[in-house]
């Protein structure tokens, strides 16, 4: 577990997190008091847990465990499962510290409480709330298997990829499931599965008890595969959030060319070759019914393969990360032109109303790229990560690590968005230049720098600074021609070249 300061420049805390076997971590929360929640899988018998852990039992392979702010202090820490098998993909938190996980078991004893379901036959998905501020058996607060039994020649039949939680201790999940028989409510938007494998969403109240707390379930999917009989109506969910108003946003791949979308979408043509897959982004409000609880749905690709991993929420609508083997995804503004190779991450904004794209760009180097994982900040400060094999990964100056130390590395980017700043203003300046540019929303520093070529091999004069204008010194010029540009996002891509004179008064 790693956190790293807010400029990116050097690690606050970075520590190991397991026993004397194998584990891996699948993904990670923090709240507001800047506390650190992880899930994933352990095979160790000495995983580090807290006395207060809700299981102890070595058969549980899932832990779930609770950091504090500093790194130094595991506050809770417990595993979590049945006696065959299961995995976490995906953590929550709220900020009352209660911790919200989903996955997969194929335990017939997984650990439930107030459940709205029990065990069917072939593995299930599942939803656990955890309260770390309780102890023991107490802080196992809400827990329910998810699925059907009918259907599906693989073992689990249904998956819980990714959870979101409201203020209001509503949990809202999207996987996948090959069951015709996967549980859905009567306001479900569709409840038919419909070709081999199909999406999903379900909203539950994790206060409620039993078949009470399915507030809303839907399948979510095409018929026709682009593979025809092989891959016939394919869906994966892989991304999910949530407001508080019951709205939930979604985000994954498809094979499916008769995929929903919705009249007016940004697109509603599956853009993917036909052996493979297209992305796709979807809200649903799930105070609605039927039909009209699907409020938008759109697919976001290219001409190859197009796969999301990650969603969340920003201030004019959703951003999504994914990766794409194509050079003509859609872009807007883009921080990054497409550099071919076998896959770039991208990162793409879509609007409220799913209708068009803010902003969109590819992001990578000379080989393999993928983006999985996005967050927003209040200030809407938009960050990614997710594994590199390039080399020549864009790395802004300053940075922590700027070099590819294996075959695969991780990576994070921190953006405000839009990410490049306008033209800056040409000036003739006589003695002292005050260099000036528009300001760009949401971004706190912009870099300046300063050449005698427009190539800016060597500059002569840099700076960062939070204002929109500098004032450049004479002291540090001498008298000619300058080039000047300004960078909004580190000095990963700069504004158009600027140009200003130094012309000195005789003395």
């Amino acid at each position: 577990m790693t956190k790293i300061s807010p400029d990116g420049s050097r690690l606050i805390y970075s520590t190991y997190l397991g026993g004397s076997s194998s584990e891996y971590a699948a993904s990670i929360a923090v709240d507001n008091a800047g506390n650190a929640y992880v899930t994933g899988f352990t095979e160790s018998t000495d995983f580090p847990l807290t006395s207060n852990a809700f299981q102890t039992d070595f058969a549980a392979k899932i832990f779930v465990t609770k950091l504090n702010p500093t790194g130094d202090t595991l506050l809770y820490s417990t595993r979590l499962g049945g006696s065959i098998t299961e995995e976490s993909n995906d953590i929550a938190v709220d900020n009352a510290g209660n911790v919200y996980i989903t996955g997969d078991t194929q335990s017939r004893d997984f650990p439930t409480r107030n459940a709205a379901q029990t065990y069917s036959d072939r593995g299930e998905a599942f939803v656990t709330r955890l309260d770390t501020n309780m102890s023991g058996d107490a802080s196992l607060i809400y827990s329910t298997y998810i699925g059907g039994a009918v259907g599906g020649i693989t073992i689990p039949n249904d998956t819980g990829r990714s959870i979101a939680v409201d203020e209001s201790g509503n949990a809202y999940i999207t996987g996948d499931t090959y069951a015709s028989d996967f549980p859905t409510t009567a306001s479900a938007y569709d409840n038919t599965l419909g070709g081999e494998r199909d999406a999903f969403v379900v909203r539950l109240d994790t206060n409620a008890i039993g078949s009470a707390s399915l507030i809303y379930s839907t399948l979510f999917g095409g018929t026709t595969g682009s593979l025809g009989d092989v891959m016939m109506g394919v869906e994966f969910g892989y991304g999910i959030a949530a407001d508080n108003n019951g709205n939930v946003y979604i985000t994954g791949s498809t094979y499916a060319t008769d995929f929903p979308v919705t009249a007016g979408a940004f697109d509603i043509t599956f853009n993917g070759p036909a052996n493979d897959d297209d992305a796709y982004i979807a809200k649903f409000d799930t105070n609605a019914s039927g039909v009209a609880s699907l409020v938008y749905s759109t697919f976001l690709g290219s001409s190859g393969p197009d796969d999301t991993r990650g969603i969340a929420l920003s201030k004019n609508g959703v951003y999504v990360v994914g990766f794409t083997y194509a050079n003509d995804f859609p872009t807007v503004d883009p921080a990054q032109a497409h550099v071919p190779n076998s896959e770039d991450a991208f990162l793409t904004e879509l609007n409220g109303d799913g209708s068009g794209l803010i902003y969109s760009t590819y992001f990578g180097g000379n080989s393999s790229d993928m983006g999985l994982a996005v967050a927003v900040d209040p200030g809407d400060n938009v960050y990614f990560a997710g594994r590199t094999q390039s080399s020549n990964f864009p790395t802004t100056n300053g940075a922590f690590d700027r070099t590819l130390n294996s075959v695969i590395d991780s990576y994070v980017v921190k953006m405000g968005t839009p990410f490049n700043a306008a033209p800056p203003r040409n000036y003739f300046t006589t003695p002292t230049p005050t260099l000036t540019w528009n300001p760009v929303s949401r971004v706190a520093q912009y870099i300046i720098q300063v050449s005698k070529t427009s190539t800016f091999t060597n500059p002569v004069y840099s700076a960062t600074v939070p204002a929109t204008q500098l004032e450049v010194t004479t002291d540090a010029l001498t008298e000619g021609p300058y080039f000047w540009r300004v960078s909004a996002n580190g000095g990963v891509t700069w504004s158009a070249v600027g140009s200003f004179t130094i012309d000195l008064p005789e003395s």
